[in-house]
Formats: C-alpha cells, structure tokens, sequence
C-alpha cells in the first residue's frame, strides 16, 4: 500500500461517505453519525466487517476518534476501495502508517 501511495500524485485518495441523511434523523442515542462506530456505555466503539463477521477495533472517548480507527482499518484491509468516514490526501495515509 505505502509503494502504491508514493506514486500517487498529493491529492485525495480516499473520498469520505457519511450516513444517509434520514437515516441519522431517526437515529438513537447509541448511534453515532459514523460508519462503523457505536455508543458502548460511556465509550465509543469503532467495529469493521471482515469475512462477513465483525471484528472489534477498539473503544474511544470521542466518537471522532473511533471513527479515525475505523478508517485507518477500513484503508489497511479493503486499500483503494475503502469506506472511510473522512477525505484524506495522500500524505495523511502515509502519517496513518
């Protein structure tokens, strides 16, 4: 992947999606804007899906913070076909690894 990227002209390489709008409307308290991020008791958890199962990243604070994790996870398993919650340019994937 870091081979791949230094090729890579310094523009955006991952493209970030948000949830539906409605969506997020009707959303409870444990739900968080994020793709792949929840409301764990006081904590944030951020999950990923991976051969169809999901697989715990971790828990946070700050749900924003979960949701950097699961981005981080989303560009290391799934590389240019990534979901991610945020646009990065190329030099922010490079920091990430």
């Amino acid at each position: 992947l870091l081979d791949v990227l230094l090729s890579f002209p310094n523009k955006t390489v991952f493209e970030g999606k948000t949830k539906s709008a409605s969506r997020a409307r009707s959303a409870s308290q444990s739900r968080s804007q994020f793709i792949g991020v929840s409301k764990n008791g006081d904590k944030w958890q951020a999950l990923i899906t991976v051969n169809k199962r999901k697989t715990y990243i971790g828990s946070y604070s700050c749900e924003r913070h979960a949701a950097v994790a699961f981005d981080f996870y989303s560009i290391v398993l799934h590389y240019f076909a990534a979901t991610t919650n945020f646009s990065y340019v190329k030099q922010d994937v490079i920091d990430m690894i």
